[in-house]
């Protein structure tokens, strides 16, 4: 395992018209449980880099935590197992689509988002 501070991108296979909707997609509502549990604070976002993820409503992390780096999946490292497999669950049923994106700080105090791999 390797730790990194990442954030999470997550949204639906579904678009919708708004980020009212979106939110109140119960899914999502399961991810946002989670997100506020941690005082994890996220924004919408309508676009974010990849093919067709323009003008999807996304939630995305402000800020990165630390996260372990495991095989098929990064897992915050704050977070009890159980919300975690709920993040997992959604996933794999096709429910969310999640991407991780690391977080480097440069030595001029930019960040470099970089796309799990």
């Amino acid at each position: 395992m390797s730790l990194v501070n990442a954030i999470y991108q997550v949204t639906t296979p579904k678009c919708y018209n708004s980020m009212s909707e979106f939110e109140n997609e119960p899914h999502i509502k399961q991810v946002i449980d989670i997100f506020n549990k941690y005082n994890i604070e996220y924004t919408d976002g309508d676009s974010v880099d990849g093919d067709y993820n323009l003008n999807r409503q996304w939630l995305v992390m402000k800020n990165p935590i630390e996260m372990n780096i495991e095989y098929g999946s990064v897992r915050p490292t704050q977070w009890n197992k159980e919300d975690f497999f709920t993040i997992d669950d959604l996933v794999y049923n096709g429910d969310i689509f999640v991407q991780v994106l690391w977080v480097e700080v440069n030595s001029d105090g930019t960040k470099r988002y970089i796309l799990n791999h």
